[in-house]
């Protein structure tokens, strides 16, 4: 056997040896230390890894708290939203899709509320027709039907309304909105949402 042979096994039975002798839990690799002349050859299509020096930036820093909490989620799965016909009298269809969505974000807003999809505070900020609604395929189609655009406040991450679109801003309002189907019956007013 050469002796350059023989001096490179020998070289790594004292690595394996030193590697396994370490009084750590884990084994790291040993790595030679090598000459500086071959330190500064590194290829030119190589790049060293440049340290995180500032934080990533995006458009919108959500400044909200991370909390992960097991609940019955029962509570944030509203299927529809009902008013009495005596709380309608009088009322416009833009009037009374207000109230249906006031009903329906009020819940959110209660104490009870889990956390997932509780909010903090909403607003209603317009409500109108579009005739595209009953051109294109949204279903459900009501007796009448608006689009709704309304802000809800975030309390935390994770949160169900995140599967809504829309933009969050600073203050963590998510800016987003629906399309509304209201059915009258007998007792009342009922909306549910149509999906293209």
């Amino acid at each position: 056997m050469p002796d350059t042979i023989r001096a490179i096994i020998a070289v790594f039975i004292i690595l394996g040896v030193t590697s396994c002798s370490s009084p750590s839990t884990t084994m790291s690799p040993t790595l030679p230390v090598l000459p500086a002349e071959t330190v500064t050859s590194i290829p030119p299509t190589v790049t060293p890894a440049q340290p995180l020096t500032t934080p990533i930036v995006t458009a919108t820093q959500i400044q909200l708290p991370v909390i992960y909490e097991t609940s019955d989620d029962r509570y944030c799965l509203v299927q529809e939203v009902q008013l009495p016909t005596s709380d309608a009298q009088g009322l416009s269809e833009d009037e009374i899709t207000k109230k249906l969505m006031d009903i329906f974000l009020t819940h959110f807003t209660a104490p009870e509320a889990p956390g997932y999809c509780r909010i903090d505070d909403y607003r209603i900020e317009k409500i109108y027709f579009d005739e595209r609604l009953l051109s294109l395929s949204y279903q459900p189609k009501g007796d009448f039907m608006r689009v709704v655009g309304y802000s809800v406040k975030l309390i935390q991450l994770p949160s169900s309304w995140m599967a809504f679109p829309g933009k969050i801003d600073q203050q963590n309002w998510l800016h987003t909105g629906l399309n509304a189907a209201i059915f009258h019956s007998t007792n009342g007013y009922i909306m549910k949402f149509a999906y293209p």
